[in-house]
């Protein structure tokens, strides 16, 4: 689908993948004008790359808006019709198969009126896959109820998610022996210092480790200004099978009504975040 890796799709939003979209689509066309691909065997991998040559320039962000012009490519290049219908929902139907915190329901809706005139086989397994996306992922997505982590302070006083509603949250699941998640230590630290002032934002660090021994040995070495935590063992399970963490650093934004923003935000040192992040702060 549109030149990812099945590896990055399995770790990507919606949000995310239209960002790496926008980089995809605004590359400069091929010399092919699109008179169509004719071969004798169906192959989505040809008729993939096909498409991905001769997607014109788009400059924007809105997911909906990039897909529309990816079926109207697919329509203007991939004969017959019938090869043009099945294309249309491998890529639906894959995209569907692959980890979302976002609802694509948009996207759905705009395959749906893309393809009313395709086969109601066709259809009918697109809509298989996104009800089957809704129902692993659905309760990750914007707006929804967080699922409630536990942890314990360094202390070891018994918290969650919930203790701190009323506050926005950033979380940051991490671990002491990861290297990325600390190397976005500086700009949560940054983020703290930003946000230090405002009681009704918390920046927050629950730690993956299984030894709090390890743990506290790691933050007296190196101190940090704002929150630790460590998640308890009901947690671990919790982001495991719940919160479907498979890599760390995993960031994860919660509103102060206890409701998911992000389950699987931008990292603080991704270049548009501090924009990104200041804007949710003041919503």
């Amino acid at each position: 689908m549109l030149n990812y890796s099945v590896a990055e799709l399995r770790y990507l939003s919606l949000g995310r993948c239209i960002g790496m979209v926008v980089a995809f689509i605004t590359m400069p066309a091929s010399a092919a004008t699109g008179q169509g691909i004719s071969e004798k065997e169906y192959k989505l991998d040809s008729l993939e790359t096909l498409v991905d040559s001769l997607m014109p320039k788009v400059d924007t962000q809105d997911a909906k808006e990039l897909f529309r012009v990816y079926f109207a490519t697919i329509d203007r290049a991939v004969k017959p019709k019938e090869w043009a219908d099945r294309m249309k929902a491998d890529v639906m139907s894959n995209m569907f198969d692959q980890y979302s915190t976002d609802d694509q329901g948009e996207i759905y809706r705009l395959y749906q009126e893309n393809s009313l005139h395709a086969a109601d086989s066709l259809r009918s397994r697109v809509k298989c896959h996104y009800d089957a996306m809704i129902k692993k992922y659905g309760h990750l997505f914007p707006g929804r109820p967080a699922p409630n982590l536990t942890f314990t302070d360094t202390d070891g006083k018994a918290l969650s998610l919930q203790s701190f509603k009323g506050q926005l949250l950033l979380v940051d699941i991490w671990g002491t022996w990861c290297a990325p998640c600390i190397e976005e230590m500086p700009y949560l630290a940054k983020l703290q210092d930003e946000y230090a002032a405002r009681k009704d934002v918390r920046i927050m660090s629950i730690a993956c480790d299984k030894k709090a021994e390890r743990w506290k040995a790691y933050l007296a070495k190196h101190p940090t200004s704002w929150h630790q935590y460590l998640v308890t063992d009901a947690g671990n399970k919790m982001l495991d099978e719940v919160y479907f963490c498979e890599g760390i650093p995993r960031f994860i934004i919660i509103g102060r009504d206890g409701n998911i923003i992000s389950a699987d935000a931008l990292r603080p040192s991704e270049k548009s975040f501090s924009e990104y992040f200041r804007k949710i702060v003041n919503q």
